[in-house]
């Protein structure tokens, strides 16, 4: 079995193209901790900073659209980042935000100082990623000032953070999923369960999930399920149940399923119904 999933892992490794694409940024408001600004002036600076962030973009990430990420929050009442965890998303927010990294952070008062600290978080489990830009400013004016400087800082971080990253087995990628294949630099993620379906319907699924806006997720092969299930499950990563999940790989009216309670592989008729995962390669 090692030496199939070696042979097998090489085999995939062939035949891929690889390709960069762009990861999802989701800016979300700052929460304002000291009630820095007054009246409107917390929505005002959101949605400056955020068309700052679109405009000096020039194609490097793909932005979540404002009004989007408004639809999700009250711009009414005082922004909790807290708000978005996990344990409070909803399928709205999970289908806008599905695999994004959010950028926001914190204004507050220091001493006679005004300080913001910007960073990016992982969706939904809020963790924070490296690195960061913090700025100390005299008044809120200032503060609106430096917004294009702040933008350009928070935009070259996420570059070389995104860029110089390194991947472990059972970390969470860039889309969204979890790694279960990383070696020279090369690297698979899947998702979550994106649902149960028959055979055809599974194809189509896994190439419409759009986990970090990413357009290059499909159904896996049977050598990159094997790898989830010795990789993830064995190892007590990515939340698998123990049933059949299917595979790209199919015969006539039969397609190839995998149970992740015996690591079994089976033919079944294409009108079963399994559960999905989709992977990519990065």
């Amino acid at each position: 079995m090692k030496k199939f999933l070696l042979t097998m892992a090489f085999a995939l490794i062939g035949v891929f193209t690889f390709s960069q694409e762009r990861i999802a940024i989701a800016v979300f408001p700052f929460e304002d901790m000291d009630k820095v600004f007054t009246g409107n002036e917390s929505v005002f600076f959101y949605r400056r900073f955020s068309n700052e962030f679109v405009n000096k973009n020039n194609g490097r990430f793909k932005v979540i659209p404002r009004q989007d990420v408004e639809k999700l929050i009250n711009t009414e009442t005082s922004f909790q980042l807290s708000d978005f965890s996990s344990k409070e998303k909803t399928a709205e927010m999970q289908k806008v935000l599905n695999g994004a990294q959010i950028l926001s952070g914190y204004i507050g008062k220091m001493g006679n100082k005004i300080a913001i600290s910007i960073s990016l978080f992982t969706y939904p489990d809020l963790e924070q990623l490296p690195g960061g830009v913090d700025h100390d400013v005299t008044d809120v004016n200032e503060l609106f000032n430096k917004i294009p400087e702040l933008v350009q800082n928070m935009q070259n971080l996420i570059a070389d953070l995104n860029k110089n990253i390194k991947y472990m087995i059972g970390d969470r990628g860039p889309g969204g999923g979890f790694i279960f294949f990383a070696e020279n630099g090369v690297y698979m993620e899947c998702s979550m369960d994106i649902g149960s379906y028959t055979w055809d319907q599974a194809v189509s699924a896994a190439k419409n999930y759009k986990g970090g806006g990413f357009t290059d997720w499909h159904l896996p092969s049977t050598g990159e399920l094997q790898l989830m299930y010795f990789n993830l499950k064995q190892k007590g990563f990515g939340g698998f149940s123990n049933r059949y999940y299917w595979s790209s790989q199919y015969s006539g009216n039969n397609a190839t399923n995998l149970s992740f309670g015996s690591g079994k592989e089976y033919s079944d008729s294409k009108t079963n119904i399994y559960d999905v995962r989709a992977v990519r390669t990065f």
